[in-house]
Formats: C-alpha cells, structure tokens, sequence
C-alpha cells in the first residue's frame, strides 16, 4: 500500500511526534518550579537571551550548508520583531493568540525553506517569544512558554518536512513530464521538426512565457526555433530576439557555452553576465539556460523565460537538465540523419545534387502535377568542346571548371529550383510548376551569362559554352523517361547547330 519512501517518512513523522511530547512533557515538569516573584526587567536574562538569539542567527546566516535567500530571510526578522512587540502588548491579556501567531509564522516560514533550515527558525522564534518576560515577568506566562517551546519547535520543524515532501512529489512529477515530453521530441528525424518541438514542449512543461533552441555554428550561437507569447513578446520585439546571434563568452547564453554550465536567474538584466538584445526593453526577466550537450561536445543552448522576478525555483536545474539530455540527443540524431541524408544527396565533384535525388524529386514533382494540374520543365545542359579543356589543361583543372561553371548556373536560379549534375559534364535544372515559356527564358539567361564568363583555372582565364535543352510535361512527356529523352534530345539539336544554343523539345522535334 505504502512505497519504502511512504514508510520512512510515516516513521519519521511518529518520531517527531513522539519527542515533541516527550520534551513537552518535560517542560512541563519543570515549569512547575517556575518562581512566583516581582514582575520587572531581568537584565541578566535579556542579554543572555538577546546574544543567544544573536549567535543563532549568525549560525543561521553564515552557516556553509544553509542557503537563505535574503527576499526571505528579511521579512522574516522583521516579522519576528513585529511578534515581539506583538507579545510585549499581550503578554497581560490573551496570551493564547500571541501563541497561535507565532505557530502561523512557522508554517508559513516552512514553506520556504527546507527541514534542517526551518528547525533552525524554529528554535530562533521560540527563544524569541520569550523577551517578554524580560520585560514584564509573569510566573503563568513564563511556565506556559515553557511548555510551547517544544511544540513550537516540532511544529515548524513537522509543516517543513511535509511542505518538502510535497514539493518533492511535484519536482518528481515535473521531471516525469519533462521525460515525457523529451521522448515525444525524439518521435521525429527532421531538424527543424525536432527543434521546434524541443521548443514548444519545454516551454509547455515550465509554462514559460518564451523559449528559443540555439545551435551552436562556429563561435555564434543562433536561434533555430522558438516559442513566444504574444502577450509578452509582441510579434517585432519576438522577431528581434530570434534573428538577434549570441556571441560565445558574451551575454547570459554565451556564458552557459563558454562554462557549459546552466543558470538559473531571477533578474536577468541585473545579472552582471547579461547581455541586452538591441530594440527591445528592460523588462524584469526570469531565465533558465542549459547547454545541450552530447558527449561533453556543447551544440546548442536552451533558454526559457518568464516574466518577472524570481519565476524558476533553482531546482528547476534538475527538470530542465533531464529535459535537455534527452533532447540533445534526438537534435544530435535529427543533424546526423540530415547530414548523412544530404551527403546521399549530394555529387562529390560538383557539390550540386546527384541524379538519383533528381530522380526522386522528378517523380514527386510530377505525380503532384497529374493529380492537382500543372507543368514541370526540365533544362539539360552540356558543356561544348569540354574535352578540349581537359587535353589543354588537364582533368584536375577540368574538374575544377566543372564546379565552377556549376556555382554560376546554381547562382542564376530562383528559389524552389534544383540543380544538378546528370553525368560527365551535363547539368539537368528541375523546375517545378514552370511551363516551356518560363523555362526557355532561365535558358537563355543561363546560356549567356556562361558564355560571358570568365573562369580563371591556375591563372588562365577559360571561356566556355554549353548546349542547352528544354522539354515540359506534360506536352513534351507524360512520364519522367519521356520527359528526359524529349529534354537530352532537345540539347543533341543545339550541339548539332555549333553549341552554345538553346533548343525546346518541341522545336527541335
């Protein structure tokens, strides 16, 4: 019925229970000898008690392995001389609400801070109800005080562990969820389908106001996908945080990739390593940022934020640590597969496309043009008297005015065109959604500026030529074979007329 932790926490509630009755107790027992004498000031007993609850707040305060926080901490000794005054006013009248306030504040203050921290408190607080009595002795108050101390103590110390527990049992629950959803970001092996979910279900787990997913690319880290609500961050001051680079060593995300550490801050702008995004302004921000780390090598930072002061407990560190393991490893996936994906994709001499990816997306292009309506041209080209280049000059500077030639002709196209390499020296432009007008006019435009270019091999400045083919389907061909036979014999009509020509399947048939 009970986990092993169930039990040991029952366990120790009934032995808290069990000494806060013993020594209540034996308070009890000697507040029977409690003196009835003259009320007045004891000064003995006020500076004994003053230094005491000094030297325990010292201890409190300095104490290596206690971390207050001073919001907290100064209200509390505030509040604590309030309740003095407090019981000063009514140690002649009803003593039993001077009590019950003092145990108020216990339980709040266990709110706060942890079990060893609040048993500190406690002790503190309850030494402290007693300075009445310096003041204004009272034989019934001194042994009713007596008796509470204990309690007092057990008290705070008692609504502390619990309050822990709770806290505990929602961290787990928090770092279940930030499982969860990591697992659902690893579902895909598109980057920015990963990165983009990296964002949303983290910002989703902290309900976070913004969260970005940098990568890291030489010494910059740029955003690759990002949340934002539209309530804090307007559309114009989003779009200046996600297009706006940080730098390695500067600004809060720069720190987190130089450390590889997180930061957990409550005030961002305050943080002497905080950097400001230009455009935007100095609103009060609270930030966690964690690197995204695979095999102790840093790839990117993640950032989350809320609006306001001290948003994030710091064992938040723990969700977002759990969060962003996971998630590294299925962007680190996501990049490997793309990488790997385009390298298949990719023609080792050209750096262009290969004719297998032109393949594949000819037959995707022209399925969607049969089923919604549409034209797809292809241009292939061939470079005129190449051999010739390659007998003057050698294959090594052949090579290189292939890739060459290849950078100019990709430079020319509009976006959504493919280039790429067919075979020897051919080029083949894929051009979705374009009919025969449009096609022979990039054709024409390609044909010219090739002609009119000068590519220097090794210090000699070549010129070349190439014969150029259009066909279109559907007129030209209804499937990719027809297609491409109609294009290549298109190109063999312009190298028949001398080359450096453009001929479309219809004009060449």
């Amino acid at each position: 019925m009970f986990s092993s932790e169930d039990r040991e926490l029952i366990k120790r509630i009934v032995r808290l229970a069990s000494v806060m009755l013993a020594a209540s107790g034996a308070a009890g027992l000697l507040s029977a000898y409690v003196p009835d004498r003259q009320a007045g000031i004891n000064f003995a007993g006020m500076w004994g008690v003053l230094l005491g609850a000094i030297a325990l707040w010292a201890a409190i305060v300095f104490n290596p392995w206690v971390h207050f926080r001073p919001v907290y901490l100064i209200p509390s000794t505030v509040l604590g001389l309030g309740l003095i005054a407090l019981g000063q006013y009514l140690v002649a009248g009803d003593r039993g609400t001077f009590i019950s306030l003092v145990y108020l504040v216990l339980v709040l203050g266990a709110a706060f801070y942890s079990p060893r921290e609040t048993l500190l408190l406690s002790i503190f607080t309850a030494l402290l109800t007693g300075l009445p009595i310096i003041y204004d002795y009272h034989p019934d108050f001194v042994r009713h005080w007596m008796v509470q101390v204990p309690v007092m103590i057990g008290v705070g110390y008692f609504s502390s562990v619990v309050m822990h527990e709770l806290k505990r049992s929602r961290r787990e629950r928090g770092e279940l969820a930030a499982i969860a959803e990591a697992a659902r970001v690893s579902t895909s092996l598109d980057l920015a389908a990963t990165l983009q979910a990296t964002a949303e279900q983290l910002g989703q787990v902290l309900e976070s106001d913004a969260c970005l997913v940098y990568m890291l690319e030489d010494d910059l880290l740029h955003v690759r996908a990002a949340t934002f609500n539209p309530a804090v961050f307007p559309e114009a001051v989003a779009e200046r945080v996600r297009s706006h680079p940080a730098r390695v060593g500067q600004g809060l995300t720069g720190w987190v990739a130089e450390h590889g550490e997180p930061i957990v801050t409550g005030d961002a702008e305050r943080d002497p390593r905080a950097g400001h995004v230009p455009g935007t302004s100095y609103d009060t921000l609270s930030y966690v940022l964690m690197p995204l780390t695979v095999e102790d090598r840093i790839i990117g930072i993640i950032s989350t934020i809320k609006q306001g002061k001290d948003q994030y407990e710091r064992d938040i560190v723990n969700i977002v640590s759990i969060f962003a393991d996971q998630a590294a490893v299925a962007i680190e996936n996501a990049r490997l597969y793309e990488e790997t994906r385009e390298l298949a994709a990719t023609d080792s001499l050209t750096g262009l496309k290969n004719w297998r990816h032109l393949s594949d997306r000819l037959d995707k292009e022209l399925h969607r043009a049969a089923t919604e309506g549409g034209e797809v041209s292809l241009v292939m080209m061939d470079c005129d008297q190449f051999k010739a280049v390659n007998d003057r000059l050698g294959h090594l500077n052949g090579d290189r005015l292939l890739r060459e030639c290849g950078r100019c002709i990709e430079g020319l196209l509009p976006e959504g065109r493919v280039l790429g390499r067919y075979a020897g020296d051919e080029f083949i432009i894929l051009l979705p959604e374009t009919g025969p007008t449009e096609a022979a006019r990039l054709a024409e435009l390609v044909r010219s500026t090739v002609s009119e270019t000068e590519f220097l091999l090794e210090g000699v400045a070549v010129r070349m030529t190439i014969s150029l083919g259009v066909a279109t389907y559907p007129r030209d061909g209804r499937d990719a074979e027809a297609l491409l036979k109609a294009a290549d014999d298109a190109m063999y009509h312009s190298k028949t007329t001398g080359g450096n020509y453009v001929s479309s399947a219809a004009g060449a048939a």
